[in-house]
């Protein structure tokens, strides 16, 4: 989590904030379905995208906050943090590092089941709903908003299990490979 003025400069003190980020958006990463969303939200809520360019801002809604892709970890993390959710409307994928991104600050997830996107979701940090279920993203992102379901806390304590270091020996150890003694580790810092 990190602490940031996202929300006073951008007038949405006192609303919710259903955040959506992607490097690149298209119909791939769920474009149309963050465009349907956007057109049912009122005053009270609103849609921040990171990522999108000119192209995709001028096919958006007035209600969506567009913003440019940014290569700063800390304003990127600013930006989950002051989210109540992010939803991830993605139809192809892998192992979203978005999810984990914005668990790892706190904020939960509302995501399609798509490629690794259930596994970066533990039940307490979200919502995993049928893939191309726009209906079900929706329900499931202004319940996260309203009822505050998910706790900062509980994202930031499984974002744990994705911690570099405790993956790393899990993957040696799945691979076989002799994990190296904690001295040597030392020493090579």
């Amino acid at each position: 989590p990190t602490d940031s003025d996202f929300r006073r400069r951008y007038g949405l003190v006192g609303k919710s904030v259903i955040l959506a980020v992607a490097y690149a958006w298209n119909r791939q990463k769920g474009l149309d379905v963050l465009c349907d969303m956007a057109a049912r939200l009122d005053g009270n809520c609103r849609l921040v995208m990171v990522g999108t360019d000119p192209a995709v801002e001028h096919s958006l809604p007035p209600s969506v906050l567009p913003i440019r892709r940014t290569d700063s970890p800390r304003e990127l993390a600013a930006i989950y943090t002051a989210a109540d959710v992010l939803v991830n409307p993605t139809r192809e994928e892998n192992y979203p590092t978005v999810n984990m991104e914005a668990i790892a600050c706190g904020t939960p997830v509302v995501t399609f089941d798509t490629g690794g996107c259930r596994e970066t979701v533990p039940p307490a940090c979200g919502a995993v709903v049928p893939k191309g279920d726009g209906e079900a993203l929706y329900r499931e992102a202004m319940a996260a908003c309203a009822a505050g379901r998910y706790t900062a806390g509980a994202c930031v304590t499984a974002a744990a299990a994705f911690d570099k270091d405790a993956c790393f020996g899990r993957y040696l150890a799945l691979w076989g490979v002799p994990q190296p003694r904690r001295q040597m580790q030392e020493s090579t810092k």
